[in-house]
């Protein structure tokens, strides 16, 4: 993404080398390696979509290819879905007036690219088990097999703003609040305190 930036060639490519240390060194990053949650590799999916969109100037074009990708990224993990509701409302944001050509076509890339890939799954677990996205919304599809509460778990979710606004100190300290293994993570405190700089350059 820096480099698509009208930064100067090396300023570019120090803004990038620096944001992939910064994304290699993210404790959640490190602790999945050799593990089969694929984190990683899916987000690169997502890292490529925002790719594809910088470098396409935000293009027709270029929305309907991170379509594809964040398709993609859908059918590899249900939970990437998130990111679908993060692009919807950066998208209002970046576009306003424009934003229901980007919309579609970041629609329909991402239709394109889930429905022969997640949408076979999903039917095929439908026919397993009457649900899609088993065991998830079973208290939707009700099937059978699983019982009729939602799966959430409250224990990492903040209880408000202020609670919310805490984990930026507390994650440094190694208080690790949204997750059950224990980190220390400077980075998201670090861009806390950058974005009023920002904001004023």
């Amino acid at each position: 993404l820096a480099l698509s930036s009208e930064q100067s060639t090396k300023s570019a490519w120090a803004m990038a080398a620096i944001a992939a240390i910064g994304a290699f060194m993210s404790p959640m990053f490190l602790s999945e390696l050799g593990a089969t949650l694929a984190d990683g590799i899916i987000a690169a999916f997502i890292l490529a979509a925002l790719a594809t969109l910088f470098f396409g100037r935000f293009g027709t074009l270029a929305y309907f290819i991170s379509g594809l990708l964040i398709g993609v990224a859908l059918a590899l993990k249900l939970t990437n879905g998130c990111f679908l509701i993060a692009w919807f409302f950066a998208t209002l944001f970046v576009e306003r007036w424009r934003s229901i050509r980007a919309m579609f076509a970041t629609g329909l890339g991402a239709c394109l690219s889930y429905l022969p890939l997640g949408g076979a799954w999903n039917f095929y677990i439908f026919r397993m088990y009457d649900n899609p996205v088993f065991p998830f919304f079973n208290h939707l599809f009700k099937s059978p097999f699983y019982g009729l509460q939602p799966i959430s778990d409250d224990r990492f979710k903040p209880h408000g703003f202020a609670d919310a606004l805490s984990y930026f100190w507390k994650w440094p300290l190694g208080l690790h609040p949204t997750t059950e293994g224990p980190f220390a993570d400077l980075r998201f405190t670090l861009i806390l305190f950058l974005l009023p700089v920002v904001a004023i350059l």
